[in-house]
This record gives structure tokens, C-alpha cells and sequence, in this order.
């Protein structure tokens, strides 16, 4: 058997018939000619291939955002809390960044402090931490749905629409009986159709019982402003019902002797 390789490289022996061989060969003795048979197995030898490793874009952002500060040019402030960041990510990410906080007026050869009143340390590490790696920021289960209202408000004031969209996505599957006000004042303030819509499906798919009601009876004995927002909300629920449950429950003196039933006109 004879291995045939490219031109310059080979390897084994080469085997030729000898002539006294082929001198034997009854067909070449009798017709001047012989059949030759040819067996070929092609093997093709695999290139080695190098693995690259896959590129995590959102892992490395996060490593700047958390561990690599050296480089950062921005400061904010948030409660007692201090969050490093840098600028050009933050004005790429959001105009309001860009517009308001990190404007052409501001002086870019040296570290912008930016202070932060409106908004809990945990949520702005939390926006932050969405700003870098564009993916949903990690927290406990038991605190996503106030997280996600939060984080609705925040993205919403900073032109986060992404994150927004986020927001209503898992606050839509979070309604329940006793975040479903909540909720409902979320959306119309800022002019959330689709998360409003979807507080009054459940509310009016499940003639909702609110185990929240010793929240509505002193709101409504201290006539707290949230009871009023809540109220002026309900357009399509039955007031006179409310207020009427409410009366009833007063003079009981029970909250619990009462299911406050919201019913859809």
C-alpha cells in the first residue's frame, strides 16, 4: 500500500510488482494486457481550530460599573451612598444624562459630583447597574414589585424607555389584590395605558376583594391624598359602593367583618 500526500511531504514505503510477477499473470500471457485495481480511502486530516471564547458585553460592563473605577469621571451622591460612574456611557444611555446633568457646560477635566434627592440609594444602583449591562438588575423576589414601581418612576424621569418597558412587563404579571391601587395610581401618573388597562382586566375579572382595606379605612379617616388620588382614579368603579363599605365598616368597628368588593359598572 502506497500513502499518497501533498507534493514535498509523504510517509511509508512505496511497494512496486515485479516483472516476473506480472510475467505470471495468465490474462497478460493470453491477452497482451492485465486489470489493474485501484482501492483509494481519502483521509482528511482536521485543521485545529482555535475556541474563542464568547464575548460577555454585559459581564465586562458590569465589571467597570462595580470594580474598575480608576477611570471615572462621574460622582453621585444618593442618600448616604456614593456611585462612581463615567460619563460618556451615562450620556450615551440617557438624554436626560446627556442634557441636565452632564451638558456641554459642564467642565469635562475634572470629576462632575451630581447630587441625587429624589430617589433611593438601592434603585439608583439598581438603574445604574441596567445603564451598563442593559440587562433586568438582579433583587430578591419578595421585593421585585415595589422595585419594579420604583424603577418605572426612575426610568420614566430618565428617558430609560428600555428599562421601562421592563418595568411594566413584570409589574403586569405582579398585580394582585394588594398592589393593584398602587399600581393603578403608577400608571396614570405617567401615562401608562397598557399597565392600566391591566389593573382594571383584574380588577374587573376577579370582582377583586382588597385585603388592603385597613390601608383604604385610614387613609380615608385622615383624608390622606392618596385616598383622594385613588378615588378620582376609579371612574369606572362604582364610588358610592366604596364609600358605603367603608361607612359600614366604620361603624362595626371591625375591618375584618367587612370584604370590600370592587364591582365594574
Amino acid at each position: 500500500m502506497a500513502t499518497l500526500s501533498a507534493p514535498g511531504s509523504s510517509y511509508g514505503y512505496e511497494r512496486f510488482v515485479r516483472s516476473k510477477t506480472l510475467g505470471q499473470l495468465r490474462d497478460l500471457r493470453n491477452y497482451d494486457c492485465f486489470a489493474v485495481r485501484v482501492d483509494l480511502r481519502i483521509v482528511k486530516e482536521e485543521n485545529p481550530s482555535t475556541m474563542l471564547p464568547s464575548f460577555d458585553k454585559h459581564g465586562h460592563l458590569g465589571d467597570l460599573l462595580l470594580r474598575n473605577k480608576e477611570h471615572a469621571d462621574v460622582e453621585f451622591r444618593v442618600g448616604e451612598e456614593t456611585f462612581a460612574a463615567h460619563r460618556l456611557l451615562l450620556e450615551a444611555r440617557s438624554p436626560v444624562f446627556k442634557a441636565k446633568l452632564l451638558g456641554p457646560n459642564k467642565e469635562r477635566k475634572t470629576t462632575v459630583v451630581v447630587q441625587i434627592n429624589d430617589m433611593e440609594p438601592r434603585v439608583f444602583e439598581a438603574m445604574l447597574s441596567f445603564i451598563y449591562t442593559d440587562t433586568w438588575p438582579k433583587m430578591e423576589s419578595k421585593e421585585e414589585c415595589v422595585m419594579s414601581q420604583r424603577l418605572f418612576v426612575a426610568a420614566d424621569q430618565y428617558g430609560l424607555q428600555r428599562l421601562k418597558l421592563m418595568c411594566e412587563y413584570r409589574l403586569c404579571n405582579l398585580i394582585d389584590a394588594s398592589s393593584v391601587a398602587e399600581i393603578l395610581l403608577l400608571a396614570e401618573k405617567h401615562q401608562c395605558a397598557a399597565l392600566k388597562e391591566a389593573c382594571f382586566d383584574f380588577i374587573s375579572s376577579k370582582a377583586i376583594l382588597i385585603p388592603a382595606r385597613e390601608k383604604l379605612l385610614a387613609a380615608w379617616r385622615t383624608n390622606d391624598l392618596w385616598f383622594d388620588q385613588f378615588v378620582s382614579l376609579c371612574s369606572t368603579i362604582m364610588k358610592d359602593q366604596i364609600f358605603n363599605i367603608l361607612e359600614n365598616d366604620r361603624s362595626r368597628q371591625s375591618v375584618e367583618a367587612i370584604d370590600i368588593t370592587l364591582d365594574i359598572e
